[in-house]
């Protein structure tokens, strides 16, 4: 009706092309869209290429791939977090705990019990109070990690209270000792990094949390968090649960 009669298309699927020219369409090119392999999609890429014959350009070392950071002296980064079809992930007073729904929060839990930390920032902590702990899913408690630059964390903080597993806060030097002796009379820790003006330096941070045996860390929020470790380059994995409002 458009009086389209040759076209390029953006497919890895040669039955899309076919039934294009079935119509009277000529197609001059065929771009590809393939996802880069990793463990969680490796599989699934494969089953398309070998049962639905799709055009994917797998290489060798994807086939063989492991979900790895290639740098050993930090911690894989796993982000997760889940939002709204209009791309909220909280509610306007900043309580994010009713964006998810049940197979959301299922899978956040799987997540946690497979990474040896969970971290989150200081803002996720006072807007929600959350354990951080596996509930929903089998597997171990993480260790519960809350970035705090001026140890504003409340003393009866459900992940202080909650003895199910460590957590640490990561502070910089800068913060009151004080404060600090006040976290760790309630069963906390205090890790100091590196301050990165008002903020922690997070691959600082990081680093230190590598030291102390974390080898991978699942970042669950608050937004200023995520976004943080997305521009500061240190995400080596995005999982992204989108939910209808």
């Amino acid at each position: 009706r458009l009086g389209v009669r040759r076209v390029r298309v953006l497919t890895n699927n040669p039955k899309k092309i076919e039934a294009l020219a079935d119509h009277g369409l000529e197609v001059v090119e065929r771009g590809p869209l393939e996802a880069p392999a990793n463990a969680i999609n490796l599989a699934y890429l494969l089953t398309k290429r070998r049962r639905m014959g799709h055009l994917l350009e797998l290489k060798p070392q994807d086939e063989a791939r492991t979900l790895a950071r290639t740098d050993p002296t930090v911690p894989l980064v796993t982000v997760h977090y889940a939002q709204t079809i209009d791309g909220r992930i909280a509610a306007r007073g900043g309580d994010s705990r009713w964006v998810s729904g049940e197979a959301s929060l299922t899978l956040a839990h799987e997540l946690r019990a497979s990474h040896q930390a969970v971290l989150v920032g200081i803002g996720t902590v006072l807007a929600d109070d959350p354990r951080l702990t596996v509930r929903l899913a089998q597997g171990p408690s993480p260790v519960r990690v809350i970035v705090d630059a001026s140890l504003r964390i409340p003393i009866d903080a459900k992940v202080l209270a909650d003895r199910t597993s460590r957590t640490i806060v990561v502070t910089t030097p800068e913060a009151s000792e004080a404060s600090a002796r006040r976290i760790r009379s309630a069963g906390g820790e205090v890790l100091r990094a590196r301050a990165d003006g008002r903020r922690v330096d997070l691959r600082d941070a990081l680093t230190r949390l590598r030291g102390i045996g974390l080898a991978s860390i699942l970042v669950e929020g608050g937004r200023g968090m995520i976004t943080s470790f997305l521009r500061d380059g240190l995400v080596d994995r995005l999982i992204v649960c989108i939910a209808p409002k």
